[in-house]
């Protein structure tokens, strides 16, 4: 398969709402936004994976029990390297960090190599940034996440991301995988 496939957070309407106002004003020349349906936070890229893969990641999902995912985007930032305008929490929550590390630990159970870079939460606003804004993030936004998604990315398409599959982040406590 040639998309490359990622679980991620999905902001609600009104989150994603607000960051795309922020995206629009804060976003240089040049850049180019998101598209507000695009708008996620990624907890762990797979790549371009087999078709069994995918089934493989489906039902390490499966398997994942969590509770909603509070969030709290407090900061704008730059990857200067990759030119991505992003907005992330500047501490973030250990339901989100535990999350990200049950979520490594039922893809890599499923037989995916380890992730050898760090999780660093954010979302992504913009990309082709050359210069970076000298501007804070407005106002904390509070977002509730309640549901992984699993997505996967197809070029030349708008909006860029279709979402495969859902499940709720319903349940009062992370299972043992």
């Amino acid at each position: 398969m040639a998309e490359r496939w990622f679980f991620a957070l999905w902001p609600d309407a009104n989150v994603r709402s607000a960051m795309a106002e922020v995206a629009s004003a804060c976003a240089p020349a040049g850049a180019s936004r998101i598209h507000p349906l695009d708008l996620h936070l990624t907890l762990r890229f797979l790549g371009s994976i087999s078709a069994e893969s995918v089934v493989g990641m489906r039902t390490a999902a499966d398997r994942l029990r969590w509770g909603p995912v509070p969030i709290q985007i407090d900061r704008l930032g730059c990857f200067r390297a990759s030119k991505v305008l992003w907005c992330a929490p500047t501490r973030p929550g250990a339901d989100l960090l535990g999350l990200a590390a049950a979520l490594e630990a039922a893809v890599t159970d499923a037989g995916l190599a380890a992730e050898t870079r760090g999780f660093i939460p954010h979302v992504t606003l913009a990309r082709r940034v050359i210069r970076c804004p000298r501007v804070s993030w407005p106002a904390p936004l509070h977002w509730i996440a309640t549901d992984l998604v699993l997505a996967y990315g197809r070029q030349g398409q708008v909006p860029r991301y279709v979402q495969h599959r859902r499940w709720s982040l319903g349940a009062e406590a992370p299972s043992m995988l």
